[in-house]
């Protein structure tokens, strides 16, 4: 009785099949984490603009930074997470105990190439009108015009919210 085993044919057939898949499955898995931290990024930006809602109705105006940009990066001031001088100021902790931080900044094309110290989360007001964002962090599709999240001046790497009716979105 004679034995046959695999050919080197047969066996690099599977190996390549095998090869394939487990390449698909990455590119499938880095999607879904990819879509999984922007999912986190708009809902971070959703529970600032609740909180951004209750500062107003508490004092009558936004947390206010004298319409400049500032953020939790070197770009726009390394401002910390918590306190007076917080991205967001005076919101901690008395209507949030931190800030949410951007945990996984990513280079981009464009205006964010290259430029991680660009890529976090980053807060204008007037006290008036307010603009929040994901800077430099949009992972997957971009939203259109007529999307939540949808920044005019920035459509293709940012993630915005503002107060309702404001002027400050084309900021």
């Amino acid at each position: 009785m004679q034995k046959r085993g695999f050919t080197l044919i047969e066996l690099l057939v599977v190996i390549a099949i095998i090869g394939l898949l487990a390449t698909l499955a990455v590119v499938s898995f880095s999607n879904s984490t990819a879509k999984t931290r922007d999912a986190k990024r708009k809902a971070d930006l959703v529970q600032m603009q609740k909180v951004l809602e209750l500062y107003m109705n508490d004092n009558g105006s936004y947390p206010s930074t004298a319409n400049n940009w500032w953020g939790n990066c070197g770009s726009f001031g390394n401002h910390g997470l918590t306190g007076a001088t917080a991205y967001i100021p005076n919101v901690t902790p008395q209507y949030i105990g931190q800030l949410p931080n951007e945990s996984h900044p990513i280079a981009m094309a464009g205006a964010c190439a290259s430029n991680l110290a660009n890529s976090c989360y980053v807060y204008r007001s007037d006290g008036t009108n307010y603009k929040l964002l994901s800077l430099c962090n949009v992972e997957t599709t971009p939203p259109a015009a007529n999307e939540a999240f949808y920044d005019p001046t920035r459509p293709t790497w940012s993630f915005a919210v503002c107060n309702q009716g404001s002027p400050s979105c084309a900021w």
